[in-house]
C-alpha cells in the first residue's frame, strides 16, 4: 500500500535560520558537547545547525538555554521576499 502525502499548495512564506554554530563556536563549545547538553544525537545537532529541519519548540528552548541565549537570539524567522 502506497502512502500518499498531500502536496503543499503554496511555498512557506518564511525562511527558518539559526545562529547555533556561530554562538556555539564563540563559546568554545564542541557540537558533541552541545548535543549532550540538549540530549540529542550529534547528527541531529549537525542537521539542526545546517537548518535542514525546524526544531520543536522544546528543542529550540533547550538549545537556546544551553547556549545561554533567548530563542529569538538563536533562531531566526525571516519573511521571504515576494511571498505573501
Amino acid at each position: 500500500m502506497e502512502i500518499r502525502r498531500p502536496k503543499r499548495e503554496k511555498e512557506a512564506p518564511y525562511v527558518f535560520n539559526n545562529r547555533i554554530r556561530e554562538i556555539r563556536e564563540s563559546k568554545g563549545m564542541l557540537r558533541t558537547e552541545l548535543s549532550r547538553k540538549v540530549n540529542v544525537s550529534y547528527q541531529t545537532m549537525y542537521r539542526l545547525e545546517r537548518a535542514e529541519f525546524s526544531p520543536s519548540l522544546l528543542l529550540a528552548h533547550d538549545v537556546a538555554d544551553a547556549l545561554g541565549r533567548s530563542i529569538e537570539q538563536v533562531f531566526i524567522f525571516e519573511k521571504k521576499e515576494g511571498v505573501s
